[in-house]
Order: structure tokens, then sequence, then C-alpha cells
């Protein structure tokens, strides 16, 4: 088993004195078998804040009027930059996010001098009660955790904060999109992908083909990483099938999506990730031998 962190990376190391969030799984596992791979879709690190104040959301102590939340959950816009480390008191509450307009969940108020809380937050879709996210983070005393929240349909939401089991606070938002509303009782992917090559000119060599499934899969993290935070986010299930020639120097050309049944921005990003790192690794003699032009393959990434 393969792990990676959600961009593909080891993940950095937290920096003393800030907000971190610890997943309970990794959120890149890869596992082969023939010529499959599978990943989760890197998914952000969940720890949010909002500040319950819309009726039957807020379960912690009651926030006046014109008053910021100092201990609890609640949302805010998010910042252009991800790094920005300002004190808790800075990130002003809002309940409501338009298109374009990107939700962040902000925590605080939790841990000691001495010892930082371990709190876990939930990320709820209200009309469906599904749990989007579910996180394990570790926030130190006096820091307010901020994280955006990838959403892509319109709805209203609730973010839960829990310790130890217990919820201790909520607080519910509105996400307007250009989208449709949250589709009725579609199951939504897990956020795994699969990825299988076929040969159409010959089998590679076992060796040859794990080789060259890893470094696809690898690229799919990665620019799956890189498109918009919310693109792969509640989603059915869905695949993307590729054709295309693969050269002895490892070279993809003339790559065309042959079958999409996720849409055509997921196929776009999916085919932007095995053109932007090819080429590969080159044949291995034995390949060669059976003749030095290209062969074709057809590449299937699933997505559950």
């Amino acid at each position: 088993m393969v792990r990676r962190a959600p961009n593909g990376e080891t993940n950095p190391e937290a920096r003393p004195g800030h907000a971190t969030c610890r997943e309970p799984a990794p959120l890149a596992q890869c596992a082969t078998s023939g010529t499959t791979m599978k990943t989760p879709l890197p998914q952000a690190c969940l720890c949010l804040l909002l500040a319950g104040l819309l009726p039957g959301c807020q379960t912690g102590e009651p926030v006046p009027a014109g008053e910021l939340k100092t201990r609890g959950v609640y949302t805010t816009l998010a910042p252009r930059e991800p790094a920005l480390d300002l004190p808790p008191g800075a990130w002003v509450p809002r309940s409501s996010f338009g298109p374009g307009e990107t939700p962040a969940a902000v925590a605080l108020g939790y841990g000691t001098h001495l010892q930082p809380e371990q709190i876990t937050l939930e990320l709820v879709e209200t009309a469906s009660g599904r749990t989007l996210l579910s996180q394990d983070c570790s926030l130190p005393f006096g820091k307010a955790l901020v994280r955006p929240l990838p959403i892509r349909l319109s709805g209203d939401y609730r973010v839960r904060l829990l310790v130890r089991g217990t919820e201790f606070d909520a607080a519910c938002f509105t996400v307007r999109r250009d989208a449709t509303p949250v589709p009725p009782a579609t199951d939504y992917a897990r956020g795994v992908f699969t990825v299988n090559v076929e040969w159409a000119g010959g089998p590679a060599t076992p060796d040859y083909n794990h080789a060259l499934v890893y470094s696809l899969v690898n690229a799919v993290i990665r620019e799956s990483s890189r498109a918009a935070p919310s693109l792969f986010v509640q989603r059915p299930p869905g695949c993307v099938v590729i054709q295309a020639w693969l050269d002895a120097q490892g070279a993809v050309t003339e790559p065309r999506i042959a079958q999409n049944t996720l849409d055509s921005d997921c196929g776009a990003a999916l085919l932007q990730s095995i053109t932007s790192h090819s080429p590969y690794r080159p044949w291995p003699e034995e390949m060669r031998r059976r003749g030095p032009g290209p062969q074709p393959i057809r590449i299937t990434i699933r997505f559950d």
C-alpha cells in the first residue's frame, strides 16, 4: 500500500503555535491489483467553526448581537492567502455565501496553555443529512483554526464541533451556487479514484504496467488537488475513459475522451492530469523488441 498526502506529497510539519489538523486516516491510499490502483480523492482538512447565528443551529451559549463568538464554531469568507495568520477576533462571521464565494470554517476557544484540545468537526448537508466531511483536529490555546470548505452545490449546511464524541457547538450557513440545488437521495462518491490501463497492441510487462498505473494515479492526485477545490465534491460516482498512444519514450500522444459520465469540467481536469505529466517511464527492452512504434492504450479513471 502506498500512502500520499492530498497533494501527492508528504504533509508539511506543523509550525509551533499554529493550529493543525490530524487526519483519522490518510487521504490518499493507493492499492494495486493487476492493472488497477485506487486512491481517495484528495480532500481538504476540514477544521471548521461557525457561529450558530441562525435559529436552531447554535448549541453553545448564545452570542449577543454585535459580539464575536469567543468559543465554538462559525463561518467566515475564506481568506485568499491560506497561510494568513490573524488573531482569533479578526475573522468576521458570515452565514450566507454567493456564487464565487468560498466559505471557511473557524474554530476557537479550546485548549489550555499546556495542552491543545482534540476536537472533531463535521460538515453536514442539511437537506439530505449526509456528512460530507469529518476530521479530527488539534486546536492550541488562543488560536483560531480556519479552513476553506469545498462546497459545489447550493443549499443549507451545518457544522458540528464535537469533543470526545459529544457535540459542544454547531452552526448553520447557506451557499448559493450557479449549479442546481442538492439532488435528491443520490449517493455521493466517497472520493476514490481507480485507474486501469488496457493495451490494445499487446500486454505490457507486469512491472512496467504497475509503474505506469502508479504514475498515472499520482498524476490524477496532483492535478485534482490543483483544480477548483469543489470540482470533485458532492458528485455521484462516474468514470472518464481516455484513449491515447504511448510511445517507447513514455510520451502520451493524441489523447481524447472516449467516454465521460461525470461532466465536461471533470473530464477536462482528468485529461489534463494525464497529458501534463507525460512523458512517463520509457519502455523496457522486452517491450521495445515488439516494435518501435507507439501502442494504443485505453485509460479508465473511475470516481467512486
